[in-house]
């Protein structure tokens, strides 16, 4: 069990939450500008957008700035990493932001704490798609 957490215990996992952390803020934050002229889960949607773009460029830069390959081709494996990592976030969001968590706060924190909780639910998950897939070596996966 201690070889398969090594990678959550390295540098660049750490790197990996700073860069998820700040692309999770930006997601988080631009949600509430967009849930000013949009339904919330269309917010959501938006906000999961803003954060893909901050976090694609972040991770690119100091967590895989070693990796080979071309910009489109990451960018490409990056989108099909957050397709699945979306379903999380989507799911998350929902079943906390607008089933669960309204019958216990207002609406506005049920938005806020279900979308907040959302945000960070797939980072393992990504952690290892995007080491092994997004910003893979040419070879096969180490």
């Amino acid at each position: 069990m201690h070889e398969r957490l090594r990678p959550l215990l390295s540098r660049q996992f750490a790197a990996f939450l700073l860069v998820g952390g700040t692309a999770a803020a930006a997601q988080w934050l631009s949600r509430f500008a967009f849930s000013h002229a949009l339904p919330y889960a269309a917010a959501v949607v938006c906000a999961y957008a803003v954060g893909v773009l901050v976090a694609f460029e972040l991770n690119r830069r100091f967590v895989f700035p070693t990796a080979p390959g071309d910009r489109r081709g990451q960018f490409m494996r990056f989108l099909a990493v957050n397709v699945v990592s979306f379903a999380v976030v989507w799911l998350v969001s929902m079943l906390l932001g607008e089933l669960l968590l309204p019958r216990f706060m207002s609406r506005a924190w049920a938005e806020a704490i279900g979308h907040g909780v959302g945000v960070l639910s797939p980072a393992v998950l990504s952690f290892a798609l995007h080491k092994r897939y997004t910003f893979r070596s040419h070879g096969p996966a180490k």
